[in-house]
């Protein structure tokens, strides 16, 4: 694998060379008519690739006006990229908020810090009116899920990808 603490892999990687590489090989559905009023997306790492493709589902071909939010957490502030395509959604759907979590900032980063899970722990005090997407860290996955559950987001409004 080419990524991991330390990884020189993309630093030495050269214009024109060749790669291969693993994408999501999961299934994650989107279930607009689920009877939510908010959209919770959860991602860490690698996990925002299946994100994206629902996100822009939800935005800009499903047109869905409820609240969207995108919680992506990171290990360290050089792993985050996309980060200006999630700033142009901001812009162009002002339903589509953002929040990138880095758990192992350094004095540079200026965002926030720490796990996903505080932050959709202090937004969302009541959940019983969303739907969440969740991809990534199996920790995470259950952390966030334990979250939303005690906040009162039905079970059956937690989707995971499924590989």
């Amino acid at each position: 694998t080419p990524g991991g603490p330390g990884s020189k892999f993309f630093e030495n990687l050269k214009d024109g060379d060749k790669i291969t590489y693993l994408g999501p090989f999961g299934t994650f559905t989107l279930k607009p008519n689920d009877g939510s009023k908010a959209l919770i997306f959860a991602a860490t790492g690698s996990g925002l690739a299946p994100v994206k493709m629902l996100l822009e589902s939800v935005l800009m071909e499903k047109k869905i006006k409820d609240p969207v939010i995108l919680y992506w957490g990171l290990n360290y502030p050089g792993d985050v990229f996309m980060e200006e395509y999630l700033q142009k959604l901001a812009r162009d759907f002002p339903n589509f908020i953002y929040k990138i979590v880095v758990n192992k900032a350094d004095e540079n980063w200026k965002g926030l810090t720490g796990f996903v899970t505080k932050y959709i722990s202090d937004d969302f005090p009541k959940a019983n009116d969303c739907s969440a997407y969740l991809s990534g860290n199996k920790f995470m996955i259950a952390d966030v899920s334990t979250v939303l559950l005690s906040r009162g987001c039905l079970k059956e409004r937690i989707y995971v990808e499924k590989v």
